[in-house]
């Protein structure tokens, strides 16, 4: 069944309930099912042909899901463009899948560098309302969505996904879960990272409620928790380095959920840390942890592990658990053999969710998916280069990565896509990236050697980054070494790299030193905070590697120290001057207390200010 159909089929039950709501605007099954028909009809009266690929550059919102809904109505997919990501990026995703048109809300400024034909919201609407009914299709599957993801040939990869495999996911998910029009979904996630389609779609599927969260309230645990109870969540999607935030809030305030029935994990190694002081403080009935292990060519989750103090006592290692009903997971040796109990082997993933394959990438389609030599069908694996093990009591385990993969907030990285983007800058010789893990999770340090006769200079690398990576890619620290330490064999010693006796912390050359009480307490928060021997007054948090985690530390850290600000306000005020100068002043949202009583009035306002399509902008670094 295409995804549409089941939200036709939602329309039908439930068409007076609430299907989305975003701050203040909320629409029921019907209002959003009239959007999506108006939104369809524009699309194909504007050209857009069945089955071609529709760049939606918009954040969360009511009309984000409307529009998807709609390019499905349609009869095409589409391709997720994050309006946070560099202007090159974006452009290059739309050249790599052969975009023509992309979607865009009323609100976003959009130049033609993305060289394809953008068409607003309203544009869309107005030419769908002179055109209704839109002109039926005989697509029967086809492409549901691209995502991309980043790619070990220094440039990002899309990933195919079906109406057919997302179906088979809402199905066999649904045996597990039992989820009906009662439940309250939150979508924390841009859709452009795959946890989204399972936040939309499990809501909208089974003719629940999506409560679309905006990246400040998402990041920020006092308003997110705030929210949680204000809309009566049931279902909520996290990462584990978010959880882990949620979690500090909750205890250190003494909140309850009553109405949140599981928590689901994904997107990164379960912070079993977490799950325990979770455990102690609420007990493990309400609500229950599941975690589901899963990859973007997969189609969001492979496998169901509910948690509880017994499996995580197991062992120190990530539960799995096992595999949906669609899907089959094993770990295999390099002949493709089962490994034995214990042992560690690569995971390879069977089944109906996986992709159809790389966008434009043959040979890469048919590296990563494999013939399945136990199928006498001509059935596929996808070799995911994640180890596994399974233990004494038949539980798989997530071991780690085979290759220089790495997870960073949530979002699969090449490490070799930041090093080829370091590489193009003439003033850097070599460059080794560094996976660091500290309380705020996992964090990137480039440690570059610079070409001879060159100076390295740290805003110049971070700007050059900024043209092509996403935050979420972004190196924390810059280190500069003499030179890369090398085994015997030949290879970057990656183990070394840190504590190699040449190494020189990059920090910025135009240093102000803060002046008053404020200034310095910041300074010195911020500093411990991000591992740096100083900040400046007029140094940018964002460049200094803060971010969306860090920021939860920051304002921790300086609450004890008697700070006041949120996580807002770290948005709205990148700098020590700027943010002290806000506190003195008392015009911190904290301070104000508009944190828990106007946050989406706030947010919007932000928003208007700091999303501007531009390879400059850091104020949507979070």
């Amino acid at each position: 069944m295409r995804l549409e159909e089941r939200f036709e089929a939602s329309v039908r039950r439930c068409a007076g309930q609430v299907a989305v709501q975003c701050g203040s605007q909320t629409w029921t099954y019907s209002e959003l099912d009239r959007r999506a028909q108006e939104i369809a009809a524009g699309l194909r009266a504007l050209g857009v042909r069945p089955e071609e690929p529709v760049g939606l550059l918009m954040r969360r919102s009511n009309d984000l899901v409307a529009a998807i809904i709609g390019v499905y109505k349609a009869g095409a997919c589409y391709l997720a463009l994050d309006t946070s990501y560099p202007m090159e990026r974006l452009r290059y995703m739309c050249e790599d899948s052969s975009v023509r048109f992309a979607l865009v809300e009323d609100s976003l400024p959009v130049t033609q560098r993305l060289n394809v034909r953008t068409i607003s919201i309203s544009e869309c609407m107005d030419a769908g309302r002179a055109a209704l009914p839109a002109p039926s299709h005989n697509v029967s599957d086809g492409l549901a969505y691209v995502l991309y993801t980043s790619g070990s040939t220094g440039h990002p990869k899309g990933v195919a996904i079906s109406h057919a495999h997302v179906d088979a996911l809402l199905k066999h998910a649904q045996e597990l879960f039992a989820f009906d029009e009662t439940d309250v979904w939150s979508q924390v996630h841009s859709h452009a990272f795959d946890f989204s389609v399972w936040e939309i779609w499990g809501a909208l599927a089974y003719g629940g409620r999506l409560v679309i969260l905006p990246p400040d309230v998402a990041r920020d645990p006092d308003a997110l928790c705030a929210e949680l109870k204000r809309a009566e969540v049931t279902v909520l999607n996290m990462t584990p380095a978010a959880f882990r935030a949620v979690v500090n809030c909750a205890i250190d305030r003494k909140l309850r959920f009553p109405a949140l029935s599981v928590v689901i994990f994904g997107g990164d190694a379960l912070d079993t840390s977490s799950v325990r002081r979770w455990f102690q403080y609420a007990g493990e009935d309400q609500p229950k942890l599941v975690n589901m292990y899963g990859i973007t060519e997969t189609t969001v989750h492979v496998t169901f592990c509910p948690l509880d103090s017994q499996i995580l006592e197991q062992s120190t290692r990530t539960p799995i658990g096992d595999a949906l009903a669609h899907l089959s997971i094993h770990a295999l040796d390099r002949h493709m053999n089962p490994v034995p109990e214990g042992t560690t082997g690569e995971l390879y993933v069977g089944g109906q969710g996986l992709a159809w394959g790389y966008v434009g990438r043959p040979a890469l389609t048919a590296q990563r998916f494999v013939p399945d030599p136990s199928s006498a069908e001509g059935g596929r694996l996808y070799r995911s280069g994640d180890l596994g093990a399974v233990d004494a009591l038949n539980c798989l385990r997530f071991v780690g990565r085979a290759d220089d993969q790495v997870k960073v907030r949530g979002h699969r990285i090449e490490l070799c896509e930041v090093e080829a983007a370091l590489l193009s800058h003439p003033s850097v010789e070599q460059v080794a990236i560094h996976l660091e893990r500290d309380d705020t999770g996992n964090n990137l340090i480039a440690c570059v050697v610079a070409a001879a006769k060159e100076t390295l200079d740290l805003g110049t690398l971070q700007r050059h980054l900024r043209q092509t990576l996403p935050e979420h890619m972004m190196p924390a620290k810059f280190l500069e070494l003499g030179a890369l330490p090398i085994t015997p064999n030949g290879k970057i010693d990656r183990a070394a790299l840190l504590s190699q006796p040449s190494r020189q912390l990059l920090v910025s050359d135009e240093y102000e030193a803060p002046e008053t009480s404020t200034e310095r307490l910041l300074a010195e928060v911020l500093a411990d905070v991000l591992k740096v021997e100083r900040v400046g007054a007029n140094d940018n948090y964002f460049a200094l590697g803060g971010d969306s985690i860090r920021s939860i530390v920051t304002r921790e850290k300086a609450r004890q120290v008697g700070l006041e600000f949120s996580v807002f306000d770290l948005l709205l005020h990148q700098t020590v001057r700027e943010l002290g100068a806000a506190i003195d002043r008392g015009e911190t949202t904290a301070s104000a207390g508009a944190e828990s009583t106007q946050p989406f009035d706030l947010i919007s306002e932000a928003d208007r200010l700091a999303v501007a399509i531009d390879e400059d902008l850091t104020a949507e670094a979070v």
